[in-house]
């Protein structure tokens, strides 16, 4: 007898936990919202010194070499709504460690008040090592990375921002695409080659 009020007890507490209206508590919701369509984590070679492997889906819409040896690159995601914009910045072992702080601050500026998290990734080649850092929490910037050639004379700096009209307060619909454009940049990353 104790079994069943037991049991009657347990089961009226669980449909108490599962009802109650709109209220912030973690149950199903009665409207679902649309998740983007991720590219395959498929890779082709871009070109280009350095080298580039970007995820097939996306597109170079801008690649534009400067007369000091550096080299911007734009990579557009068109079924993202947002692009990562990549500057090869060349530069001296002397002005390496100038350059590296400013771009950290950079980095610092566009993660804005969400917790960054950060992992270390070298090149398959050996050429270059470089973090990546991931905003967690609304960012118009959520994925960057910043990476160098081992004679300091090359500084990388990669970020992927969502156009404006992108909501992103929107964090759990927008974290699947966050996930994946980290997967790109973590792959692009480890082949990264100066050759």
């Amino acid at each position: 007898m104790k079994a069943k009020v037991l049991l009657i007890a347990l089961m009226a507490l669980m449909m108490i936990s599962c009802g109650g209206g709109e209220s912030e508590n973690a149950v199903p919701r009665r409207y679902a919202y649309p998740r983007p369509a991720l590219y395959p984590q498929t890779y082709v070679s871009a070109g280009g010194a350095p080298s580039l492997s970007l995820n097939a889906g996306a597109e170079i819409v801008a690649d534009s070499l400067l007369n000091n040896g550096s080299r911007w690159v734009t990579v557009d995601y068109p079924h993202y709504n947002g692009s990562i914009y990549i500057t090869f910045l060349a530069t001296t072992p002397a002005e390496f460690h100038r350059e590296f702080e400013n771009r950290m601050e950079r980095i610092g500026l566009n993660a804005g008040a969400g917790s960054m998290e950060s992992v270390t990734v070298a090149s398959e080649g050996g050429g270059f090592r470089g973090e990546l850092f991931s905003t967690r929490g609304e960012s118009v910037s959520p994925v960057q990375f910043l990476a160098y050639n081992k004679d300091l004379t090359l500084l990388t700096y990669g970020t992927f921002n969502f156009r404006q009209g992108v909501d992103v307060t929107r964090t759990d619909s927008l974290a699947p695409v966050i996930n994946a454009v980290r997967n790109d940049m973590i792959h692009l990353l480890k082949h990264l080659d100066d050759k």
